[in-house]
């Protein structure tokens, strides 16, 4: 069965060679397309960062990084990035958070997409599967959002609508603490008020 691997869950791993540690994960690097995985940026203490390739990747693992080989020196042009989420016509509908790598080809399975703070908490984040990246990491979609579903599913959902009716619970409560309060200062105004209308009628006698 195929695992997927979170990239976002790789940095800071260890980077292991024959039982020894060749440094840390520092950030990942795709293919200019941004379907496969390019290679690893790692760096060991103050030292400089070493390049490993995707063919000297054994495994990406929960706890550390299988080596075939020793990391080399960096190659040029390894700062592209996925980034920003767009349709044929160029409008933005959001960003790339997250990608999925399949543990056994190192190809890109899905991109996991924020379409705002709103909709994350809501629906929780997306899936898409289908895209195409531009030269400067733009990702490029069909259509309006083709592809894109709720990555946490039911269970998602079913979380969001707890914390929702959390917060609305939280919302109220409080409300519910204030309203004595409320009701005593809405009361002093009053006798303020009456107070003040008292001594304008004794002036005025």
């Amino acid at each position: 069965m195929t695992c997927d691997v979170h990239l976002t869950r790789v940095l800071g791993l260890p980077a292991v060679l024959r039982g020894r540690s060749q440094g840390h994960v520092e950030r990942a690097v795709l293919e200019n397309d941004g379907h496969a995985l390019r290679g690893l940026i790692v760096r060991r203490g103050f030292g400089g960062a070493k390049w490993v390739a995707r063919d000297s990747i054994a495994l990406l693992g929960d706890v550390s990084v299988i080596l075939r080989a020793c990391p080399t020196h960096l190659p040029r042009k390894t700062d592209f990035r996925l980034r920003t989420v767009k349709d044929t016509r160029g409008l933005t509908l959001g960003c790339v958070t997250d990608v999925l790598i399949s543990a056994d080809n190192l190809l890109v399975s899905e991109l996991e997409v924020s379409l705002g703070l709103i909709d994350d908490f809501r629906d929780g984040r997306r899936r898409i599967r289908h895209f195409s990246a531009s030269p400067d990491g733009d990702v490029l979609v069909p259509d309006a959002c083709p592809g894109l579903r709720n990555s946490l599913g039911r269970e998602g959902n079913a979380v969001n609508k707890m914390l929702i009716g959390s917060a609305v619970g939280l919302v109220m409560g409080i409300g519910l603490m204030m309203l004595p309060r409320v009701r005593q200062d809405v009361q002093k105004g009053a006798n303020k008020v009456k107070k003040a209308v008292q001594d304008m009628s004794e002036g005025q006698q």
